[in-house]
């Protein structure tokens, strides 16, 4: 899977890989983290979400868990 660039004040992209249910988020200000067991519905309503910052404030931060992998730049060419 690509990254995929977000319309987002707050992250800058994300990727999700189906097979071991991992969302990878990167934040605008360049933190990368890996949050486990991630639902692929849940990874198409966060990206369908009119606010992904909301959404994940509502749904995904505290309900899964996360490893901060890196501070990063974004990928060079995102979705």
């Amino acid at each position: 899977m690509h990254w995929r660039r977000l319309d987002s004040s707050v992250f800058r992209c994300a990727k999700y890989t189906d097979a071991e249910r991992i969302l990878y988020l990167l934040f605008r200000r360049g933190e990368l983290y890996s949050y486990f067991g991630f639902p692929p519905r849940q990874y198409r309503d966060f990206l369908a979400a009119d606010s992904q910052g909301q959404y994940f404030s509502q749904h995904i931060r505290g309900r899964f868990p996360y490893k901060h992998l890196s501070r990063r730049r974004p990928p060079r060419k995102p979705e």
